[in-house]
C-alpha cells in the first residue's frame, strides 16, 4: 500500500517472502512438530505473495482513488466507506485465482513456459535448504546479518526523514531543477527495488524520467500547454505528460498482447497431429478437484457481479461482460508473465475500459470499475501461475498452493482496507506525498475514451518524439513517476551490477543482493506504519 500509493508500482515480494519465511521458522523449528521444509516455504510465499499484491488487485492504488476524484457531472466523487470497501475487495479477490488453475497443465506443464521470478525463486529456496549443514549454517547466519544491518539502516533512514524532512528532498541538481522534481530521495526501500528489479528495467525508468520531466514537462511549460504548477495533475505539466506515458503503456500492452495471440494462433495451426501430452507430475491428491475449480469460479463470478451492481449500480449484464473479458485477458496476462516476467495488468485494464466505453457511453466511473475488474482477474491469474511454477519446479502441492492463494486474499481484504483508510485518514490522497499515479491514469484514460479532449499539443511530441524511442510499460512508468522515485532505483542496481561484475562469486552476491535488498524494502515499509502513527499524533514534522 505504501510503495503502491507513492510511485504505482508494487512488488510481488516472492522472493522476500521466501527468505524471510526461512529465517523465521529457522528460529522456531525446534517447538515446530512439522519440519519446515522446501514445500512449506513455497506455500508460505504463495500465501504471502496473494496478500502483499491485493492493494494492486484490488485497486486500492488506483481505481480506489480515482473514484474520489470524479466530478459532480461524472457522478461523483465516489467514496466508498469501510464496509463497501471490504465488500469490493471480496467481490475482485478470488475469480482470478480460480479461473487460472485450469491454465496450469497448458502453460507450466506442457509448454514449460519460464515464468522468470517463478524459476528465481524456485533457486532460493532450492539454495536455503541445502542439505549441507556446513554450507547452509554459514549462509544463513551470514544472510541473517546482511538482513537486520539493511533493515536497521532503511529504517533508520526512513525515521529520521519524518523528523528532517529534507532528507527525502536533496537538492543535488541544484533549486531550479528541484522545481521540476529534480532532486534526490535517497531512499534505501527504492535502492532495495533497483536491486530486484534489474539494471536494464532502471535504465529504462531512467531514460523515461529524462525524457518525461527533462524534455516534455518544460516543453509543455514554455510553449504554454501546460502553464499551471508543475506538480499539478490538471493544469500543469504532470497533467500533461500524463498522456504521454499512457499512449506509451497502452501501445506497448497491446503490442505485446497481439505479439502473445498471434503465437497462440500458430501453435495451434503448427502443433502436429500426436498428442504432446506430458504425465502430471503430481498425484491426484495433490490437484485441485475440478468440481472446485469450476465451482469456485462460477461462485466467485456472481458474486463479482452482485456486489459490483449493488455498490456501482451497473446493469448486471455489463458486470458479467467485464468479468468475462477479465477472464479472457487474464489468459493472455499468464501467457506475457510466462514469456517476459512482465504482468502487462495496467495495459489489460486499459483494453477493457475501450471496450466498455462502448457498452456504457459516458460512464466514467462504470467504465473505471470494469477495467479494476480486468486488472484484478490478470494480477490473481498471473500471481498464481508464477506460485505454481515455483512449486512445479520444486515438486510442491499444487492444492496446498492454490489454498495458501484463497487465504491470502482472503486475509488481505481486510488489511487492505485497514491499511487504505488508515493512509486516506491521516494524508491527502492523492497529495503531496502520495501522489496515487496510477489514479490519474484511470480517470484520465476513462475520460479519454468517453469523447474527453486531450490536452494541446498532446498528439505532437507522442508522433514526432516518441516514436523514436525504445517502448516499454518501464519506461512509460519513468515518465509520469518523479525523477527523485527513478534515481535511487538506478542507484542500487548500478552498484549491484558493478559490485557483481568485479567479484570473485558473483553468484554468492547474487544471493546477498536479494538479502539486503529485501532489508531496505521491509525497513521502510515497517517503519511507515511508525511515522504514520507519529505524524497522526501530530510529533515531527508537518
Amino acid at each position: 500500500m505504501y510503495f503502491g500509493l507513492q510511485t504505482g508500482w508494487i512488488s510481488m515480494m516472492s522472493l522476500q517472502s521466501s527468505l524471510l519465511g526461512f529465517v523465521v521458522f529457522k528460529l522456531l523449528q525446534r517447538w515446530l512438530s512439522v519440519p519446515f521444509g522446501v514445500a512449506e516455504n513455497v506455500v508460505l510465499q504463495t500465501t504471502a505473495v496473494a496478500t502483499a499484491t491485493m492493494p494492486l488487485a484490488g485497486g486500492f492504488v488506483g481505481i480506489i482513488p480515482a473514484l474520489t476524484l470524479l466530478t459532480e457531472k461524472e457522478g461523483g466523487p465516489v467514496v466508498l466507506s469501510s464496509a463497501q470497501l471490504i465488500l469490493w475487495g471480496l467481490g475482485v479477490a478470488f475469480f482470478g485465482v480460480f479461473f487460472s488453475i485450469p491454465l496450469r497443465k497448458q502453460v507450466i506443464i506442457k509448454e514449460k513456459l519460464r515464468f522468470p521470478s517463478g524459476t528465481a525463486t524456485a533457486q532460493m529456496i532450492s539454495l536455503l535448504h541445502k542439505k549441507s549443514l556446513s554450507v547452509e549454517d554459514v549462509s544463513w547466519r551470514t544472510q541473517w546479518k546482511c538482513l537486520l544491518w539493511s533493515f536497521a539502516l532503511s529504517g533508520a533512514y526512513t525515521l529520521s526523514s519524518h523528523f528532517v524532512p529534507i532528507l527525502s528532498q536533496l537538492p543535488v541538481f541544484g533549486q531550479t531543477a528541484k522545481s521540476w522534481n529534480w532532486f534526490l530521495t535517497p531512499s534505501l526501500s527504492y535502492m532495495g527495488q533497483g536491486i530486484i528489479m534489474g539494471l536494464p528495467t532502471t535504465l529504462a525508468m531512467l531514460f523515461g524520467a529524462i525524457v518525461g520531466w527533462g524534455l516534455l514537462s518544460p516543453l509543455s511549460y514554455y510553449h504554454g500547454w501546460a502553464q499551471g504548477p508543475v506538480d499539478d495533475a490538471q493544469t500543469g505539466a504532470r497533467g500533461w505528460i500524463l498522456w504521454i506515458s499512457l499512449a506509451v503503456m497502452i501501445s506497448e500492452s497491446l503490442v505485446s498482447l497481439g505479439v502473445i495471440v498471434v503465437k497462440e494462433v500458430q501453435q495451434h495451426c503448427s502443433r502436429p497431429s500426436r498428442s504432446y501430452e506430458r504425465e502430471e507430475p503430481c498425484p491426484p491428491d495433490q490437484l485441485v478437484p475440478s468440481w472446485v475449480m469450476y465451482g469456485g469460479l462460477c461462485f466467485s463470478s456472481v458474486l463479482c457481479v452482485v456486489i459490483v451492481t449493488i455498490l456501482f449500480d451497473i446493469p448486471v449484464y455489463a458486470t458479467l461482460l467485464s468479468v468475462m473479458l477479465a477472464c479472457l485477458l487474464s489468459v493472455l496476462a499468464v501467457r506475457a508473465l510466462g514469456e517476459t516476467d512482465l504482468n502487462p495488468v495496467s495495459g489489460i485494464g486499459k483494453v477493457s475500459q475501450v471496450i466498455f466505453a462502448g457498452v456504457i457511453p459516458g460512464g466514467i466511473a462504470a467504465n473505471i470499475v470494469a477495467g479494476g475488474i480486468a486488472e484484478a482477474g490478470a494480477q490473481q491469474a498471473g500471481d498464481m501461475m508464477q506460485d505454481m511454477k515455483t512449486g512445479h519446479l520444486l515438486h510442491a502441492s499444487p492444492r496446498a498452493q492454490f489454498f495458501g492463494q484463497l487465504i491470502g486474499s482472503f486475509v488481505s481484504v481486510f488489511v487492505a482496507v485497514c491499511a487504505y483508510q488508515l493512509y486516506t485518514s491521516v494524508y491527502t490522497i492523492p497529495g503531496p506525498i502520495f501522489q496515487a499515479p496510477t489514479a490519474m491514469v484511470w480517470l484520465d484514460m476513462s475520460r479519454l475514451v468517453n469523447g474527453h479532449p486531450l490536452p494541446p499539443n498532446a498528439r505532437y511530441p507522442r508522433s514526432r518524439l516518441l516514436r523514436y524511442l525504445p517502448s516499454g510499460i518501464a519506461f512509460a512508468i519513468g515518465i509520469y513517476n518523479p525523477p527523485n522515485y527513478t534515481l535511487p532505483r538506478v542507484m542500487g542496481a548500478l552498484v549491484t551490477e558493478l559490485v557483481s561484475h568485479w567479484s570473485t562469486s558473483p553468484r554468492l552476491i547474487q544471493v546477498l543482493s536479494i538479502v539486503v535488498a529485501s532489508g531496505f524494502v521491509l525497513g521502510e515499509g515497517i517503519f511507515a506504519i511508525l511515522t504514520l502513527g507519529l505524524k497522526a499524533g501530530g510529533v515531527g514534522s508537518e
